[in-house]
């Protein structure tokens, strides 16, 4: 089976976190390219970890993670290339899911409140992101899953 890009291959994350341990351990050498590629994993692991933390933050940005890593705004943007979705797309893509589940778990709640309470800043975006992701509106999608789980 093949997995998404954006799922880690979990042989070479226990690889990375072996390496990550015998750098620590001083056994392996920082500059090697074995290490950054382990660094690199754990830093796109830890920023990952940082966007579920503060995904309804709507003031989450590349620059709030880079602060929080200690590294720089590029090197956050480099960190996710290799997954083949941006910083920007990963949040929107997270934000989405965690309001596609909002929308069947909470049917009294309105769409703008879920919007801005997954950390979308627009209902027009959120619209629009929504529809280009699931290619149906946010009340289609409740509707859709209302009927799902009965």
């Amino acid at each position: 089976t093949t997995r998404p890009a954006d799922i880690p291959d979990p042989h070479a994350e226990v690889a990375h976190i072996v390496r990550l341990a015998l750098v620590s351990r001083g056994r392996l050498a920082p500059g090697l390219p074995e290490s950054r590629a382990a660094l690199r994993s754990g830093l796109l692991h830890a920023a990952r970890g940082i966007l579920a933390r503060d995904l309804r933050q709507p003031g989450l940005s590349p620059g709030a993670v880079a602060r929080e890593l200690g590294i720089s705004l590029r090197q956050v943007h480099v960190l996710f290339e290799p997954t083949g979705q941006s910083f920007a797309r990963t949040l929107t893509a997270m934000r989405l899911a965690d309001a596609s589940r909002m929308l069947v778990a909470q049917p009294a709640r309105s769409v703008t409140d879920i919007a801005y309470r997954c950390g979308f800043d627009s209902i027009a975006t959120f619209y629009r992101a929504f529809r280009a992701a699931y290619g149906m509106t946010p009340n289609d999608a409740r509707e859709k899953g209302r009927h799902t789980d009965h």
